[in-house]
């Protein structure tokens, strides 16, 4: 008999009511794209301190466009 799956664990929170004060679509994707930044950044600088904004700012962009 196969294990149980292992429960999904989301990576990053969003705080969702500072998230819904957001009022345009707009201001939503900013909220987001600074929220995914920090995170992000955090995530690269663990491994490459030298270059984390730099790619921080291109992995962000990519998730907000996907």
């Amino acid at each position: 008999m196969p294990p149980p799956p292992m429960p999904i664990v989301p990576l990053v929170v969003i705080p969702m009511d500072e998230f819904a004060k957001n009022e345009t679509d707009s201001d939503k994707k900013q909220f987001l794209g600074n929220y995914l930044f920090q995170f992000v950044t955090r995530r690269i600088s663990e491994t490459d301190a030298a270059q984390a904004e730099s790619l921080a700012g291109k992995v962000t962009g990519m998730i907000l466009e996907g």
